[in-house]
């Protein structure tokens, strides 16, 4: 997928701070995957969920950066984890719940520290309502980064191309959608609702996300 001289032609060369060395990375990757030489008019979008932890340095090495964080249903992501983990790390065994309800405790402490530290750059969306409303949900994202709303925002693709997804259930689509939305209602546990219900009412209750009682 990458031309990895290219990459290495490029990367080559000498820089003085970090700052410089995260763009010179990025136009990298650009020249690699696409072989020709990165535009000014184009934006880079980055989607590790992990960078969450890092807004208030990336903030303050590009001060016009915005942030987009995609929340999922506590439930349906300790589901999605859970089989992920099951699936890659512990060869079909059960993982240990702890696991995957820190990595969620890390994940929404970032958040509310970024809207509180970052409230005009940094917006939360709902999973869910993407899957449901996408052109409502994609005309919200492009106000708030500040491009033009195009349909082909409708339209996840790969270089170009129609990309069918990365479902932790092996599943390709053809497009946004909604087919897989409550599976996890079907494979969630008792333990898992428990310690969702439990150490997560906050965010429940702030997203007007439904409560599971036990």
């Amino acid at each position: 997928m990458f031309n990895l001289s290219i990459f290495k032609q490029k990367i080559e060369k000498e820089v003085d701070n970090f700052k410089d060395l995260v763009e010179l990375y990025f136009q990298a990757i650009y020249a690699s995957f696409y072989e020709e030489d990165y535009v000014e008019t184009k934006r880079f979008v980055e989607k590790s969920v992990e960078h969450d932890e890092f807004v208030p340095l990336l903030k303050k090495l590009f001060p016009d950066a915005k942030f987009i964080r995609v929340l999922r249903n506590p439930y349906s992501n300790l589901v999605s984890y859970r089989r992920y983990l099951q699936k890659a790390v512990n060869k079909g065994k059960y993982p240990k719940i702890s696991v995957p309800l820190l990595s969620l405790k890390n994940s929404f402490y970032h958040m509310y520290r970024n809207l509180e530290l970052f409230p005009d750059s940094y917006h939360v969306i709902k999973y869910e309502n993407i899957l449901t409303n996408p052109e409502k949900s994609m005309k919200e994202l492009a106000d708030f980064i500040g491009v033009k709303y195009d349909p082909i925002l409708l339209k996840p693709t790969l270089k170009g191309e129609l990309w069918l997804g990365n479902s932790s259930l092996n599943k390709q689509f053809h497009g946004i959608s909604a087919d897989n939305l409550d599976v996890w209602k079907k494979e969630i546990n008792t333990l898992e609702k428990y310690y969702i219900t439990k150490y997560f009412r906050k965010i429940l209750r702030d997203y007007d996300l439904s409560l599971i009682h036990i």
